[in-house]
């Protein structure tokens, strides 16, 4: 291939989007420059055709860092994007580097951001005659439209400001409601769900220099087996069918309208009715385009000399024959750990595939840096595993000299799950016959906690039944309870998402109705509180959510905005709650976790007091676990009906758990030990 002389940069994440830019480059040989954002290691810069690797925290950092180094080259260098947060940033700052570079581009600043709007591109896509699903615009200040088709699919209207969590599909408008209210994007799009065959892409670039103009999509990638965490899966690329040919056609017209010059994709659904549907244009190099590389059609290579020269021929460009390629670890975790097909299904597929997404026998130690980087997560986890805990849920009955006594008669309810423990508890009504509270029950099977109502024997202390009441796809903790004019209001930790979201609960049906988004910061373990005649938060937040900082804010109303008024500091890591406040004898008392040197490691109790706005604490008391199996931690404690619920945590397999430890601790003196004499 012929030497382009310009200086190449590949401006991406830590993806095997960004890797297979790089392989395409290397193959041509070309050694590019890669600028990689938000991370300070990267699997994709052990590649061998790297000639400078630089890593940035953000991608505007990524800008500045072009500016400053590379605008003063005899040739203009060459951006390639494998982000949309890099074409973005590109985007926006057209008119600063499009006299020094040549980058991808819709010749105006802006322009390629305003059309990640994909409501914008579905019209401007409908207006060449690409067909769309039924599609509404919606936004959480607003009411929902009853005019809505279920199921429907929910997305971020805008790329750059959602993840792919936030994609859910709504089978009703119940669970539209629900979910609505607690995704990050603040505008949503959502379109009719379509009952599909397979999902298919047309990669590609757009040309255009001083002469000449070209779109070159030399065949199809069509998805034979989807990932759920991106639109990479295992996939074959072939020719063109002849009713693509009549979408081809569409779509050029309609890349031309927007203007963009670069790599990209297309992504489209054929319906089991054999309908297509356009569903986004993404303006970068693609996750799958490597696939191209490995049929014989380099479009980084192709679309770089194309912009550098004249003598690209695009009728040479199109695909004569099928490839299967693999995104191999990716589709390992997503298809053969999840049981979606047979460890022998999987390896046949890998052997029958012409191209890789990571493993390159010419290009290989991206490949063992990234199989390392799984081994010592497996690693971690048969280390968890092994000294993994549970917790349990028991009972105290309170009296007024509650807090004085060393010891606790406790009562743990009895069950015999293996595969769920229960944590946080918050009681929610004391009957005749049942204690009824609400707990995070942490589901072994997805790994993540869930909010349930346990039903237990008020005598035997027996569970009786579980209701699973609220589950997302981020974990959920701490179901705090707040009682307001004959309604209940939950308000689980939730600090994954983000924000902190309060729920109206139904008790008859069992059914969470999110009333609005309480605070927007990922705040953990919060408690809203009603005794000094306001309402407060008191709560700690993310990233230092077991510190020694209690955060407290304050809100004329219950569901007002809730505003900082006071940050107190503890001499040690005890600001997080255990609980919501409780009077006894008189006082108000907070219970605190203590997480020095571990999280949940035992019991703080303070007296709190408001004077002249400005709230104050003293301790009280310290309790430490006292049970012989639940001996590792306590971090919960709430009153209700003079019955106090705590919550205690155990080894799974104590035994081993302990043995581990001891020898941990014994390594680790022997260690002190050979330092010393070493140093001295």
């Amino acid at each position: 291939m012929e030497i382009i002389p310009n200086k190449i940069i590949v401006f991406g994440g830590n993806h095997h989007n960004t890797l297979g830019v790089i392989r395409s480059l290397g193959e041509a040989g070309i050694t590019p420059i890669l600028i990689l954002h938000g991370t300070n290691h990267s699997f994709v810069a052990q590649s061998k055709y790297i000639s400078q690797t630089y890593y940035v925290s953000n991608e505007e950092e990524g800008v500045k860092l072009l500016i400053e180094k590379y605008t003063k080259e005899n040739s203009k260098p060459i951006i390639i994007c494998c982000s949309d947060g890099a074409s973005s940033c590109i985007d926006k700052n057209y008119n600063n580097l499009s006299p020094h570079f040549i980058f991808p581009n819709a010749e105006e600043e802006g322009r390629i951001t305003l059309l990640m709007d994909k409501e914008k591109m579905r019209l401007l896509a409908e207006k060449y005659n690409l067909k769309t699903p039924q599609t509404w615009i919606i936004s959480k200040r607003n009411p929902i439209p009853n005019n809505l088709h279920y199921p429907c699919i929910i997305k971020p209207l805008l790329s750059i400001e959602g993840s792919k969590t936030d994609i859910h599909i709504c089978y009703n408008s119940s669970d539209l409601n629900q979910i609505i209210k607690v995704v990050h994007a603040p505008i949503i799009q959502v379109q009719e769900y379509i009952d599909k065959d397979y999902e298919f892409q047309f990669i590609g670039c757009r040309i255009k220099n001083k002469n000449e103009e070209h779109i070159i999509i030399p065949g199809v990638s069509q998805i034979i087996r989807s990932s759920s965490v991106s639109n990479t899966g295992f996939l074959k690329f072939r020719p063109i069918n002849s009713q693509e040919n009549i979408e081809i056609a569409k779509v050029k017209e309609f890349i031309r309208a927007t203007k963009y010059i670069g790599l990209f994709s297309v992504e489209f659904i054929k319906s089991k009715h054999g309908c297509n549907y356009f569903m986004e244009i993404n303006f970068r190099n693609d996750g799958n385009a490597y696939a191209l590389t490995g049929a014989g059609y380099n479009l980084p290579y192709i679309w770089c000399k194309g912009m550098t020269d004249n003598s690209i021929e695009e009728g040479k460009y199109v695909a004569k024959k099928e490839i299967l390629v693999i995104p191999e670890l990716i589709d390992f975790f997503q298809s053969v750990l999840t049981h979606k097909i047979s460890f022998i299904h999987w390896i046949k597929d890998v052997i029958k595939s012409h191209t890789y997404l990571l493993y390159n026998k010419k290009d290989s130690e991206p490949f063992y840096d990234e199989l390392k980087y799984y081994m010592q997560r497996a690693l971690n986890k048969v280390k968890r595993n092994s000294l993994d805990v549970s917790w349990n849920i028991g009972f105290v009955d309170i009296n007024q000299d509650f807090l004085d006594k060393s010891t606790w008669d406790i009562h743990w309810m009895k069950h015999n799950y293996k595969n769920r423990w229960f944590a946080d508890p918050f009681i929610l009504k004391v009957t005749n016959d049942d204690i009824i509270v609400l707990v995070e029950e942490f589901y072994d099977p997805i790994h993540r906690g869930r909010i349930s109502k346990l039903t237990i024997d008020k005598q035997t202390y027996e569970l009786k039944k579980i209701d699973v009441i609220l589950e997302l796809n981020s974990h959920l903790s701490f179901p705090a309870i707040f009682r307001k004019d004959d309604k209940i209001y939950i308000y689980p930790e939730n600090s994954a998402e983000g924000h902190l979201v309060i729920y109206e609960f139904d008790e008859k049906d069992n059914n969470f109705k999110p009333h609005k988004i309480l605070h927007d910061e990922p705040l953990t373990d919060a408690s809203l509180e009603t005794c000094f005649n306001s309402f407060h938060l008191f709560t700690t937040k993310l990233p230092v959510q077991n510190g020694n900082q209690l955060f407290i804010y304050q809100s004329e109303k219950w569901d007002g905005e809730y505003h900082p008024i006071q940050t107190m500091e503890f001499p040690s890591n005890t600001g997080r709650n255990a609980g919501s406040l409780f009077r006894l004898n008189g006082k108000i008392i907070r219970p605190a976790q203590d997480c020095n040197g571990a999280y949940g490691k035992g019991l703080v109790f303070y007296e709190i007091s408001y004077t002249e706005g400005t709230f104050e604490m003293k301790e009280l008391k310290r309790m430490y676990p006292q049970h012989t199996i639940y001996d590792q931690g306590m971090h919960t404690f709430n009153v209700y009906d003079n019955l106090a619920v705590i919550d205690g945590r155990k080894f799974r397999k104590p035994f081993i758990s302990k043995s581990l430890l001891a020898i941990n601790k014994f390594i680790k003196k022997s260690n002190e030990k050979n330092s010393y004499r070493f140093q001295y």
